[in-house]
């Protein structure tokens, strides 16, 4: 494909798969990079609500949480929060009753929080369960406080930073092809000026090529002036040997043209006869080129 294009073609596209290639593979990283960091961002919000959800439930004594709180809660995270507190023993203090089932493999240390990806309702949610120890009479012991949201927000915060990952890469990419696209343009203008400066010669110019070209291009211009001499001394050598050659054949030539004339002006056909046998005869025995035919033609002319 590379062989089929000009050179400014292969230039172009040579400068520009890497770059694109690199903003690909940078727009897969950032597209990652957009997941860890909306889920810590989230993350890091969830246990916070967990703990506002803890400190509120114990402070109110059991009370399930205001509808003012719920409201903010879900203003400033855009997506509904869940929740489920339970009493030491297990008993089940307030909040909803169908929590997302933690996985088997993980397990619940006490001040720790644990964050685990489920399903609630059909949905998937995003859960952190977090025990901690109260000293309070109602919930003298370990509570254990549930937490759940739907991930819609987190993947459209995901989705919106890659979004603009890939129009700054793709301003970015525009933005060199054209200064690719200039600067290719005038890095082979000495290049088209050669073209340009050879093409307006004449068939007979051949003089060596003297005008500046960058040092990439002096072995072309080196090259094709070392043609342009062997062509000149080859021409040489042709106009010589035809200047040559006319010379040689000029007295040859008057040989037998005075033989010509004057088996014209025989008196008899006999005459003629013998004039045009010795006219033939002359121009089989020797080459036309030799002095001694010209000697011997021009003889035989004169005793004509």
């Amino acid at each position: 494909m590379l062989t089929r294009l000009s050179l400014r073609g292969r230039l172009f596209l040579l400068l520009m798969l890497p770059l694109i290639a690199m903003a690909a593979l940078a727009s897969v990283v950032r597209y990652q990079m957009a997941n860890q960091l909306s889920r810590e961002l989230y993350d890091n919000t969830l246990l916070a609500v967990a703990l506002t959800i803890s400190r509120d439930v114990v402070l109110s004594e059991g009370d399930v949480l205001t509808e003012t709180l719920l409201d903010e809660l879900t203003t400033a995270l855009g997506d509904p929060v869940y929740y489920r507190i339970t009493g030491p023993g297990g008993s089940f203090v307030t909040g909803y009753s169908d929590p997302p089932d933690l996985p088997g493999d993980q397990t619940t240390p006490g001040g720790e929080p644990v964050f685990f990806d489920s399903l609630s309702l059909g949905k998937p949610v995003r859960a952190v369960v977090l025990r901690e120890f109260i000293s309070e009479p109602q919930f003298g012991g370990w509570v254990t406080v549930e937490v759940w949201q739907t991930t819609t927000q987190r993947q459209a915060l995901s989705r919106r930073l890659v979004l603009q990952s890939i129009l700054l890469l793709g301003s970015i990419i525009v933005t060199a092809a054209l200064v690719l696209g200039f600067g290719i343009q005038l890095g082979l203008k000495p290049l088209l000026d050669l073209r340009e400066a050879i093409g307006q010669r004449s068939a007979d110019d051949l003089r060596p090529i003297q005008r500046w070209v960058p040092q990439e291009l002096r072995p072309l211009v080196a090259t094709t002036n070392s043609l342009f001499a062997r062509l000149t001394q080859a021409f040489e050598l042709r106009d010589r040997f035809i200047s040559d050659a006319a010379h040689q054949m000029r007295n040859p030539v008057a040989a037998i043209q005075s033989q010509a004339e004057a088996a014209m002006s025989a008196p008899t056909e006999a005459d003629l006869r013998h004039r045009v046998a010795g006219l033939a005869e002359s121009a089989r025995a020797r080459p036309v080129g030799s002095p001694r035919n010209c000697c011997r033609s021009n003889g035989s002319a004169a005793a004509v």
